[in-house]
């Protein structure tokens, strides 16, 4: 409907929306949905929740159903199953920092992650490129535990990356072996990790007893936990620039919207130095 009724507008009057809905989205225009995010293959989720001590016999049975069975979308029974599976993503950090031998010298090498891990499982690679991914990170013999977007590794991360979201790429292929000319490691199709040999697939073999949660104790109980900064940001950028704000109040002068975000960040500023 609103195609059509865009369709009817003149030039004019279609450039008056285009500047309104530009200067709407304008907060937003820089996000970055992938921030920081990790895909974790199923096993490998079930594996880290399981060692959290946050897996019961409940989940254990939803899991196979979700990864074995296809028919649970349409049994109401197992679908109910499914439900009760909390596939909650984890928010943690990795940090490493273990001496590696180059020939007779020893370094060591320092390496920061900070993500929020999301479950890969097979009903929810629905497109062409997230079947592609799923297949690829479940290769029997040739597995990937995780994959990470490059904004969740601070410090440590591969120098050679695969890069299947630049400019000019259409699909993943099948996200084997032919990604980069110069990898740190690669996983041969037994599953081996040798060091590089030719076009491989770049990978970092990590060891999971430096993935840990971000937090290592409750901060507060529930009732007592504060939002954060969500609320703020939400507003915040719901404050338009080149608004009036204050108009229609007795004794108050209105202001532009741009003077009163800078008076806004201008006081956390000074709240911030004062340690409040």
């Amino acid at each position: 409907m609103f195609d059509y009724l865009y369709d009817k507008l003149d030039d004019v009057q279609k450039s008056i929306i285009e500047k309104r809905v530009k200067l709407k989205t304008n907060p937003f225009a820089k996000i970055n949905v992938a921030d920081a995010q990790v895909l974790i293959r199923p096993a490998m989720y079930r594996k880290v929740r399981i060692g959290l001590g946050k897996w019961t016999d409940e989940d254990e049975e939803a899991y196979w159903i979700l990864e074995k069975d296809s028919s649970w979308m349409t049994d109401p029974e197992k679908a109910e199953k499914v439900s009760k599976l909390e596939l909650f993503p984890l928010k943690m950090a990795y940090y490493s920092n273990d001496p590696e031998q180059y020939g007779k010298l020893s370094f060591n090498t320092p390496t920061l992650g900070k993500q929020a891990i999301f479950p890969w499982f097979k009903f929810a690679a629905e497109s062409e490129v997230g079947r592609q991914i799923y297949n690829r990170m479940n290769k029997k013999g040739s597995e990937i535990d995780f994959l990470s977007f490059d904004s969740a590794v601070k410090v440590g991360a591969p120098q050679n990356q695969v890069s299947p979201y630049k400019k000019g790429t259409t699909t993943l292929g099948e996200i084997n072996d032919v990604f980069s000319k110069e990898s740190d490691h690669y996983i041969t199709a037994s599953g081996k990790i040798e060091e590089r040999s030719g076009d491989v697939l770049p990978v970092l073999v990590q060891d999971l007893k430096f993935l840990r949660y971000q937090l290592n104790t409750q901060a507060h109980s529930s009732h007592e936990r504060a939002i954060g900064t969500q609320m703020f940001k939400i507003s915040f950028s719901n404050i338009l620039d080149k608004e009036m704000y204050g108009r229609g109040i007795k004794g108050h002068q209105p202001r532009l919207g741009s003077n009163v975000k800078r008076s806004i960040m201008s006081n956390i500023s000074l709240l911030t130095k004062i340690g409040a």
